[in-house]
C-alpha cells in the first residue's frame, strides 16, 4: 500500500507539487495522467525516495520514507561519529544536538542529491574514502572509534567494485 498525505513538493518559490494526497492498494495499478509540469515525475521521483517532500508524509509498505528508523539510524550514527572525531581532534564545532543539526541541514536542502549518490549512478568512482573514511582513520588516531562511517565505508566501495 502506498499512502500520499497532504504531500507538496517546492523548487525555490516553484510548487511542483501541492497538498497531493492519495492511497493506492495492494495489487492496484494505477498511472499518472497530466499536462507537462503537472508535476508527474516529481511525485514519482517521492515515492521512489530520490526527492524529499517540503511538507507532508509519504508511506510505502507501511514505512514513512523519510522516516526510515534504518536509514535514519546509520545516517545519524555516521553524523555523531564524526562530530565524536572531530572534537577529538579538537575541532571547535559549535553543534549541541547532532541529530536536530543533520535534519535541519537536510530539510534546508531537500532537493539535493549527495555527490556520492550521484557518482555511483552514474558508475563514477565516489569520495568515500575521503569523507567517511577519513572519519575512522582520524578516529584511530584519538582513540575515538567510527563503526558505522567505516561500514558504510566499505558498503559504498563493494557497491563501486561491481
Amino acid at each position: 500500500m502506498i499512502i500520499v498525505d497532504k504531500v507538496s513538493k517546492y523548487y525555490g518559490a516553484h510548487c511542483a507539487v501541492s497538498d497531493l494526497s492519495f492511497t493506492i492498494r495492494a495489487g492496484e495499478c494505477v498511472g499518472f495522467l497530466g499536462l507537462n509540469g503537472a508535476g508527474k515525475s516529481t511525485t514519482l521521483r517521492l515515492l521512489a525516495c530520490l526527492l524529499l517532500p517540503t511538507s507532508g508524509r509519504i508511506r510505502v509498505r507501511d514505512m514513512d520514507v523519510v522516516e526510515n528508523p534504518h536509514a535514519w539510524s546509520v545516517a545519524s550514527r555516521c553524523a555523531q561519529e564524526a562530530l565524536d572525531v572531530g572534537r577529538a581532534r579538537g575541532v571547535d564545532l559549535d553543534i549541541p544536538d547532532c541529530d536536530a543539526y543533520v535534519l535541519d541541514y537536510g530539510r534546508a536542502i531537500p532537493d539535493a542529491r549527495p555527490s556520492l549518490l550521484l557518482d555511483l549512478l552514474a558508475g563514477r568512482p565516489t569520495e568515500v574514502e575521503w569523507i567517511n573514511g577519513s572519519v575512522p582513520r582520524e578516529g584511530a588516531k584519538v582513540g575515538v572509534p567510527a563503526p558505522a562511517n567505516e561500514l558504510v565505508t566499505r558498503l559504498v566501495l563493494a557497491k563501486q567494485a561491481r
